[in-house]
């Protein structure tokens, strides 16, 4: 086992678990050590600006041991935790395909969450190493990201590492697809720009070109989002309902049939019982990761939205949390 960095802060490596639209209730684990370390530095991220951006996996004395990220998952997985779970998911502060122990990590996470499924959302960015693909097989899903169809689109809405090309994304995805079968979706943030007219790939002739791409790589599911947290960018916007359906049925007439097609929904409280009060250091650890408007707070951590709004005070007397309005919603998030 490599040793962690004598010199790594101690951190949390599990949070949540989260209500994803996507995996449902889903509990997460991020490898990675702050800042943001990623291969992107996408317009639309609710992470903010990336602080280090990099082409390969980090060096493992960059990184925390498999051990200890473990340990943290024994503790917090109880008897109970898994009866209320769809997935563990790794993701997190940056691109989790960066941590150089993938493979030994989706092992290890695997031989204690057992029978609940194990995702990950990356970027795609690396599907190019056959290391990195290697690794992936290990995951009962993996939610892959591909925004663009042309190489200008992809430097301008991901604003990619120097040495990364679409073209090797998009080979990178079409052998992972060979490896994986259909454990392999994409997810497409749709957007648009009310600074920058280029800065859109929700046109229906960019559409059209995307699922050209998509065709050839043949995901079992195709997941249309649109950025509804506070981007890196205030001028990106998200589509509107009537949009993302026109997109859906854009890549409906186009895409095989085997191919399911989703957009996203929106989260409501009843879906989670409210019995909770979460401590600060639960919504810290949420915010950390995500901004969130007081009811993904209270569904996330499956709290009584009145006491969650107790606790986010607190954080905002503290200065823990900062309080920031993106179309018409409050968002909170930790002060960096």
């Amino acid at each position: 086992m490599v040793k962690e960095a004598s010199s790594t802060k101690r951190r949390s490596y599990v949070y949540g678990p989260v209500a994803s639209w996507r995996l449902g209730r889903s509990l997460g684990i991020d490898p990675l050590n702050p800042p943001k370390t990623c291969t992107f530095d996408c317009v639309y991220c609710q992470l903010g600006k990336t602080a280090r951006k990099v082409s390969e996996p980090l060096s493992p004395r960059e990184c925390p041991e498999v051990g200890g990220v473990v340990q943290e998952l024994r503790e917090k997985f109880g008897k109970t935790l898994p009866k209320t779970l769809d997935y563990v998911t790794v993701s997190g502060f940056g691109e989790p395909t960066l941590y150089p122990f993938l493979k030994e990590l989706a092992l290890a996470i695997k031989s204690v969450v057992l029978r609940v499924p194990l995702a990950i959302l990356t970027n795609s960015s690396l599907l190019h190493r056959s290391d990195v693909r290697d690794a992936l097989r290990f995951f009962d899903l993996v939610v892959a990201k591909l925004d663009a169809p042309t190489q200008e689109l992809f430097e301008l809405i991901n604003q990619p590492s120097s040495d990364l090309k679409l073209d090797q994304v998009v080979n990178g995805l079409k052998e992972l697809r060979k490896l994986i079968g259909r454990k392999l979706a994409i997810q497409v943030m749709l957007l648009k720009s009310s600074k920058d007219q280029k800065l859109n790939n929700a046109e229906i002739s960019v559409i059209k070109e995307l699922s050209k791409v998509l065709s050839e790589v043949l995901p079992n599911v195709v997941y249309l989002n649109t950025p509804t947290r506070p981007p890196r960018e205030p001028h990106i916007e998200p589509l509107k309902p009537s949009e993302l359906i026109a997109a859906k049925e854009v890549l409906r007439s186009s895409l095989p049939e085997e191919v399911a097609i989703e957009t996203y929904s929106p989260q409501t409280l009843a879906a989670a019982p409210l019995l909770k009060k979460p401590s600060e250091e639960e919504v810290l650890n949420l915010l950390r990761r995500r901004p969130c408007r007081l009811v993904d707070v209270a569904l996330a951590l499956q709290a009584n939205i009145d006491e969650a709004n107790k606790v986010i005070d607190e954080l905002l007397k503290k200065e823990l949390v900062e309080a920031t309005r993106h179309a018409g919603e409050v968002y909170f998030k930790t002060k960096l």
